[in-house]
């Protein structure tokens, strides 16, 4: 599984509480269903129950908002869940196309909650990328696929690429970014990734 979130800027301890919720979750519930996605979805409902019970009990100001977004690989497919302002795009014989877009909505403020999920078919060499939907509009996205083909063997250098563009184009700092490419053993392990993230 990869997962990403980010809560209060000057403290995430509750987007560290979302992570641990959702990875209990999968743990329990992932291996006695084959439908990814609906584990996910009702993980981030937990998620969101577990984080307003906290700020009630906490007396703070302003809850704490929490962007979440979740991938699980499966036998034939990828899931992915989001929530918050993660937006993700899928790469595959030189098409590059949206697959989740963020959403105004956050963890931990309101006692319903939207996720999106969807399910993505992979082959080996595909790429997906994540990036913060707002940041998303300083990137052009057939520049996004024209780097992903060129350096299709270097994520390295795709990322140092792409976050150069934003920032040429007015972003005021770096932007988040992940890149993950299926590779050979993506089916053996854990490491069924090749990643790389930069902030």
């Amino acid at each position: 599984m990869i997962t990403l979130a980010e809560g209060h800027p000057q403290q995430d301890s509750m987007a560290l509480r979302a992570v641990e919720v959702l990875l209990d979750d999968m743990a329990v519930n992932l291996p006695k269903s084959s439908h990814a996605c609906e584990c996910l979805e009702e993980s981030f409902d937990n998620i969101n129950d577990y984080l307003l019970s906290l700020a009630q009990q906490q007396t703070q100001t302003e809850p704490e908002a929490v962007s979440l977004i979740a991938l699980q690989l499966m036998p034939e497919h990828l899931a992915l869940t989001a929530l918050g302002d993660y937006s993700c795009l899928y790469y595959s014989e030189g098409k590059l196309e949206p697959v989740l877009q963020g959403s105004d909505q956050r963890l931990g403020i309101n006692p319903e909650i939207h996720s999106v999920s969807c399910q993505q078919a992979y082959v080996e060499g595909d790429q997906l990328l994540i990036v913060k939907t707002h940041e998303l509009g300083f990137i052009d996205q057939d520049y996004i696929r024209v780097t992903l083909a060129r350096f299709e063997d270097n994520l390295q250098m795709s990322l140092r690429q792409i976050s150069a563009r934003a920032i040429n184009q007015g972003l005021q700092d770096k932007p988040s970014l992940l890149i993950c490419r299926m590779d050979q053993d993506a089916q053996k392990g854990s490491g069924w990734l090749s990643r790389l993230r930069k902030k």
